[in-house]
């Protein structure tokens, strides 16, 4: 059976998030009590069941190319 993890990369908190700050205006003017909004992405990984070390394997996946870590944080779900 395969098994799902998750990806959560986001803008670092030193980074401008222009998407965020778009978001947070947009809420904002529409009376929402929104107080911080960043926008990142989550990338769903489904690994076969043969992967015995299913954290090495995303990590170097993520060290790849799934994230910037200059500008980006990333969290590894399921673990």
């Amino acid at each position: 059976m395969k098994k799902t993890y998750y990806v959560r990369v986001l803008p670092r908190q030193e980074v401008l998030d222009v998407q965020g700050r778009a978001v947070y205006q947009m809420l904002s003017q529409h009376q929402y009590p929104v107080k911080q909004i960043r926008v990142g992405k989550l990338i769903e990984i489904s690994l076969d069941e043969t992967v015995t070390d299913p954290k090495a394997i995303l990590s170097k996946m993520v060290k790849e190319g799934l994230y910037n870590p200059l500008v980006e944080t990333v969290e590894i779900e399921g673990l």
